[in-house]
């Protein structure tokens, strides 16, 4: 299934996104990433991701507001990005309807189970075989 998922990174910082997109696609995942939020809505409607690794403190257009952006429009799963470990940013991805929240540095085994565990809520026939 991993080969049929599409993940849209959306990272400021060079090193990290291209870092996660080594990880994802080195598993499977057919992966594009984008600077900025403003580059991730315009890659959206081509690219049709099945998830979103979403970072918040992005310049320009920040992750908030691509947050709002992606939900208007699209059914992928959304997982924040985040440097910021409080209660605070966890419950505001919550009200913005992100599907999880990981603090960075970013656990590679836990962004797997993540990305899994929101492909499993998007495609469950495909994980059982119906």
């Amino acid at each position: 299934m991993q080969g049929q998922a599409k993940i849209l990174i959306v990272e400021d910082d060079q090193d990290a996104r291209a870092m996660l997109e080594f990880a994802l696609s080195h598993v499977g995942y057919q992966v594009l990433a984008a600077p900025t939020g403003s580059s991730a809505l315009l890659q959206l409607d081509l690219f049709r991701p099945d998830v979103v690794l979403l970072d918040i403190m992005m310049p320009g257009i920040d992750g908030w507001e691509t947050l709002q952006h992606i939900r208007e429009s699209y059914r992928a799963a959304v997982i924040v990005l985040t440097g910021l470990a409080d209660r605070a940013i966890k419950a505001r991805c919550r009200e913005y309807g992100a599907d999880a929240c990981l603090i960075k540095p970013i656990n590679l085994q836990q962004l797997y189970a993540t990305v899994q565990t929101c492909l499993s809520r998007l495609m469950p026939n495909t994980l059982t075989g119906e």
